[in-house]
């Protein structure tokens, strides 16, 4: 929720620059909301590897014997 709450943050500045100072127009919509879902990745990964409290747990694992051998029809 924290890492959304900062990229609307920021779609809502890029949108008042690009459609109110610049006059892009829909090019400056599309271009914010482009600017947006890369910010939002940036920002995932920066918490995911430097802010998240629980970092160090290694309970759950993408790619392990386990999770592949369980899969059922």
């Amino acid at each position: 929720m924290f890492v959304q709450a900062i990229a609307s943050l920021v779609h809502i500045i890029l949108i008042s620059i690009f459609v109110g100072v610049l006059d892009m127009g829909w090019n400056g919509v599309c271009l914010a909301t482009s600017l947006q879902f890369l910010s939002r990745f940036i920002i995932a990964q920066v918490y995911l590897q430097f802010i998240q409290p629980y970092k160090d747990s290694n309970d759950v694992k993408l790619f392990s014997r386990e999770s592949s051998s369980q899969l059922g029809p």
